[in-house]
């Protein structure tokens, strides 16, 4: 095998489980297959290479993560890989983004690059808990008033503010170089896109967003399954906020990638954050922890999407009886999961920030992204044949 074609060494394995509440999947994990679409591969092959060279920077700067000889070597691996897809040469082999990243991470991780975005993920983390603490007590106080529109709409436009801070986007990398994130302005640019959605919803839908609080001793209404994405402000405040919301009515489950990816939260940050938001006095977390209203699980899943097809036995378990499902970003609610149907409602939240994606879905860049899909009932049983575990 050439130097050039390495890469196919290192295409993963699927593993895992369908999630139960799907009932129509996506031919494939992707908005394009690339042999079909050769057209996009470019804009692709060009993003995929500023990735990987943001995270060798990342790497070298945190100092901790691999040697500079394997850093060497991820880059000839990978770099080999983006030509051969701009050749069509990949591409006959990974039909979809998604799976390129699979081989990406497989890379990285098998080099000791295991998380290069660590160090910025932690700073940003420890610079906004305060103002997350804030956002916590006060989405629970809202969580148990009288069902109203108003604070949820603040809920989502933080929500969709959140999904900006994303390290695999050009943009905000170069943001973070300068210096000038701000999550408070940016949710004021979408308050009025969440209050337009609200407005526009069904009734019943709107019932099942607007919390309508039970009494912590009693039992839930039921179950509801948030998918998270980033890091930093889109998970402190945005996701959190929100889940923390709705934990007064559900119980409220967080996925989390199994395995740290860009710059997107994992399993194992979780609970770090949680002990350390927990600590603040008057923190909401131990009293949603206690009665039962929120946890997280991992997605048995480690990319910047999500293929629904191939997912952990905890995630799957947590699925189960599940009232409704968020999928909060770009990558696992539209590049991975625009078609994906499921037999809850599911309502996708994100920010499209690539002119290509949204082209895709007939959307502009950038734009915000709330659609609120109904239970589509029945199994797509061809779908599931010999997939995953049995």
């Amino acid at each position: 095998m050439s130097g050039r074609e390495r890469w196919r060494d290192w295409i993963p394995r699927p593993q895992g489980r369908p999630l139960r509440q799907v009932t129509r999947f996506p031919q494939r994990p992707g908005l394009w297959d690339l042999a079909a679409s050769p057209e996009v591969v470019p804009h692709w092959a060009a993003i995929l290479r500023g990735n990987l060279r943001y995270s060798l920077e990342r790497a070298a700067a945190d100092g901790k993560e691999s040697t500079p000889a394997a850093q060497r070597r991820v880059e000839a691996i990978l770099m080999g890989l983006f030509d051969d897809l701009e050749r069509g040469v990949a591409t006959a082999t990974l039909r979809t983004i998604h799976e390129v990243t699979l081989v990406r991470e497989a890379v990285l991780r098998a080099h000791a690059l295991h998380d290069p975005y660590r160090a910025i993920k932690a700073r940003e983390a420890e610079r906004l808990l305060p103002q997350a603490a804030e956002r916590l007590a006060r989405a629970w106080v809202w969580g148990g008033q009288a069902a109203d529109s108003e604070p949820l709409a603040e809920l989502l436009a933080g929500l969709l503010a959140g999904n900006l801070f994303d390290l695999g986007s050009a943009l905000t990398q170069e943001a973070f170089r300068s210096g000038c994130m701000d999550h408070e302005s940016a949710a004021e640019r979408y308050r009025r896109d969440a209050r337009r959605f609200l407005a526009q919803l069904e009734p019943s839908a709107l019932a099942r967003l607007c919390a309508q609080p039970r009494a912590l001793e009693q039992p839930p209404e039921g179950r509801v399954l948030l998918f998270a994405d980033n890091a930093g402000a889109d998970y402190l405040l945005g996701l959190l906020p929100a889940a923390l919301f709705w934990a007064r009515r559900w119980e409220v489950v967080v996925v989390l990638n199994a395995l740290p990816v860009a710059s997107d939260i994992a399993f194992a940050e979780s609970g770090p954050l949680f002990e350390a938001l927990a600590r603040t006095p008057g923190s909401p977390l131990p009293q949603a922890i206690d009665a039962g209203r929120l946890r997280c699980v991992p997605s048995g899943t480690g990319s910047p999407g999500i293929d629904l097809r191939y997912v952990g036995a905890a995630l799957d378990r947590a699925a189960e009886g599940c009232a409704w499902l968020l999928l909060d970003g770009q990558g696992r609610g539209i590049e991975t999961n625009w078609p994906t149907r499921f037999r809850c409602p599911a309502l996708r939240c994100a920010v499209v920030k690539d002119r290509l994606v949204a082209h895709a879905i007939g959307a502009a860049a950038p734009e915000p992204v709330l659609r609120w899909d109904e239970a589509w009932p029945g199994w797509d049983a061809e779908a599931h044949a010999g997939k995953g575990e049995a």
